[in-house]
C-alpha cells in the first residue's frame, strides 16, 4: 500500500508533508521525525513502517538530495545483503527488512519497511554507540566485548543476538560502504550512531541509516 499521493507542491516543507498525511487519514502516526525524513505507521496494520524523505522545514534541499541518495544505497544494501537474499548467515537478521520503495514524486521519497522501535535501557544506546565507532577503529571482538560489559549482560539477556552478529554486521557494512556508494553515484561514510540502532519486538538489534554521504 502506498502512504499518501504526495504532493501537489513542488519543494514542500515537512510541515506540509505532515500536515497532509494526518489529514488524510487519521490513523496515520508519526513516530518519529528529523529536518528532512519522518516515520509513519498506520493503526491499521502497525507492522509495517513508512518512511518518507524529502521537504526540509527550510531551505534543504542539499541535504533532502544527500539524504535520499544515502537512503536509496542502504535500501539497495538490505535488499542484496539481507536475510532474505542470505537466509544462511545469522547475523544478517541485524539489517532492516524492506518491503517496498516509492519514488514515483521526485521531492519525495518513500520506503516501506518494518516497524522497529527504540532501545531500552538508554544506557545500552550509549554501548552500541561504542561498538560502532571501535568496529570502525579496528578494534576486535575481543577487546569490546572486554569493554562493553553491560551490553553483554543485556544481549545474554534477551538472548535473539550475539557480540559476534553484532561485530560482523558493522563490520559488513563498513566494507560493503563503497560499493553501494559508487552504484548510487554518493560518496559514503559511517554514521552509525547509538541512535541508529532499533529493535524488534523480539528484541533483535536492526541498525538503520548507518551512511550519511554528499
Amino acid at each position: 500500500m502506498k502512504l499518501i499521493d504526495l504532493l501537489m507542491e513542488k519543494s514542500p516543507s515537512a510541515h506540509y508533508i505532515r500536515t497532509t498525511i494526518r489529514n488524510s487519514d487519521k490513523n496515520w502516526k508519526d513516530i518519529g521525525s528529523g529536518a528532512s525524513a519522518s516515520v509513519w505507521i498506520n493503526k491499521l496494520d502497525p507492522d509495517v513502517a513508512f518512511k518518507v524523505i524529502g521537504g526540509g522545514d527550510y531551505d534543504l534541499n542539499e541535504l533532502n538530495k544527500s539524504e535520499k541518495m544515502c537512503a536509496l544505497a542502504f535500501v539497495d544494501f538490505c535488499v542484496h545483503e539481507g536475510t532474505a537474499a542470505h537466509p544462511a548467515d545469522v547475523w544478517r537478521d541485524h539489517y532492516p527488512n524492506i518491503l517496498g520503495i516509492n519514488t514515483d514524486d521526485p521531492d519525495v521519497l518513500q520506503i516501506k519497511m518494518e516497524t522497529l522501535k527504540s532501545i531500552r535501557p538508554e544506557k545500552v544506546v550509549y554501548d552500541l554507540d561504542y561498538l560502532s565507532r571501535a568496529v570502525q577503529r579496528g578494534e576486535t571482538i575481543e577487546d569490546i566485548i572486554e569493554d562493553n560489559e553491560a551490553l553483554v549482560k543485556f544481549i545474554k539477556k534477551n538472548k535473539v543476538n550475539t557480540m559476534e552478529n553484532l561485530y560482523k554486521a558493522v563490520k559488513h557494512l563498513i566494507d560493503s560502504q563503497g560499493k553501494y556508494g559508487k552504484r548510487h553515484g554518493i560518496k559514503l561514510k559511517m554514521d552509525l550512531h547509538g541512535g541508529n540502532w532499533l529493535q524488534r519486538a523480539d528484541g533483535t538489534i536492526v541498525a538503520v541509516d548507518p551512511w550519511f554521504g554528499k
